[in-house]
């Protein structure tokens, strides 16, 4: 891509809307994924006429912290229907159209460059807070119309995909639940119990979370959706991970690899190596388990499982459950199969904003 780099307040221009009528309720904050979420304040009793008015195709940010958060939550609204914000966040819009699309300086936001080299100019503010003025004189490259529509329809096509595959993974684990619903709804006589322990062997990982290696050849599985990296692997193979405390405690993901493992996090591996039991009880942990958890969870500030909650966990399934738990095999296997080219395509979309320039106009690197 061709650079031309040019301060970013000479192509916008700051925009402060009241909802001085109060007739806007919809109240949105941004969080630190840059992503605009419904705000959790407490507005009882609260005047919104003074709160700003985010439109389409705007941009707010909240330029406080910056430092000490390393991110500066920055977003583009794209929905059609205004929404009101707090006064402290700052609003702005694309002053000149014709040379700079809205959609392409947000790629340019997301980048994790941009939010280090905002980090760097608020050192120097106030509680670590980025200066207005410091942040228009920032720099981004403006290449030609075209070369903007083309980098934002093809990052475009990139997101659309990693949604269609989440829409797929909604949907099979869904039907996961039916089948394995269905599979319970027969005569008691019909029933044969499933039991984990008497299927799996249960145990957590031996490591704590700062444990965890930047570029480790291995995923390191904690209580957390998102899993770090290590070069350790204390199991290979299949296996269903279950948080075990914290705010996702009972979140539970079935896996096929080499992992390693946080000391709360439980592991459930077959026993033998071609359990079809061990579908079922994922189906069973997904759907029966998630319902009990409430009166499984122990302590109070911080909730958690133990081990017993896991391994003497069972349930009554179809004695005839073989096709079933090869039907949810399936499933599982074509959600693996999806959530690798998600994390290949996430991949993908983080190079691609990274790309967008190597060296600033005076040849340093960003």
């Amino acid at each position: 891509m061709t650079s031309n780099f040019q301060k970013i307040g000479d192509y916008i221009s700051t925009i402060d809307n009241r909802n001085s009528d109060g007739s806007i309720t919809r109240l949105m904050g941004i969080s630190i994924d840059k992503c605009y979420i419904p705000s959790v304040a407490n507005v009882i009793g609260t005047d919104l006429k003074n709160y700003k008015i985010i439109r389409k195709d705007q941009f707010a940010c909240s330029l406080m912290q910056v430092s000490r958060d390393q991110r500066i939550p920055i977003a583009m609204y794209e929905d059609d229907v205004p929404a009101i914000m707090s006064p402290a966040y700052v609003m702005f819009e694309v002053s000149r159209p014709d040379e700079l699309l809205p959609e392409y300086m947000e790629l340019w936001f997301m980048r994790a460059e941009f939010d280090r080299e905002a980090s760097f100019y608020a050192v120097g503010g106030v509680r670590g807070s980025l200066d207005w003025e410091d942040f228009c004189k920032m720099e981004l490259p403006v290449p030609p119309l075209s070369e903007q529509r083309k980098i934002v329809r093809d990052y475009q096509v990139i997101t659309d995909r990693i949604g269609v595959l989440r829409k797929m993974n909604g949907l099979q684990e869904e039907l996961i639940k039916t089948l394995y619903r269905k599979a319970k709804s027969v005569p008691e006589s019909k029933r044969a119990t499933i039991t984990v322990s008497d299927f799996c062997k249960v145990f957590t990982g031996k490591k704590d979370v700062n444990q965890a290696i930047a570029n480790g050849k291995n995923r390191f599985y904690s209580c957390s959706p998102i899993p770090a990296r290590s070069n350790d692997a204390i199991h290979e193979g299949r296996a269903i991970l279950v948080a075990g405390n914290g705010s996702y405690t009972g979140r539970t993901m079935f896996v096929d690899e080499a992992f390693d493992l946080y000391q709360r996090t439980y592991a459930l591996t077959p026993i033998n190596k071609n359990c079809i039991e061990l579908f079922l009880i994922y189906a069973a942990l997904q759907t029966d388990f998630q319902e009990q958890i409430e009166s499984k969870l122990h302590g109070s500030a911080i909730p958690y499982i133990v081990f017993g909650d896991l391994a003497d966990f069972s349930f009554s399934i179809n004695e005839d459950y073989q096709f079933v738990g090869e039907s949810i095999k399936t499933l599982v296997y074509r959600a693996i199969k999806n959530n690798l080219e998600i994390e290949q395509l996430s991949s993908l979309k983080s190079l691609m904003l990274s790309s967008l320039v190597s060296t600033k106009k005076d040849g340093g690197r960003i």
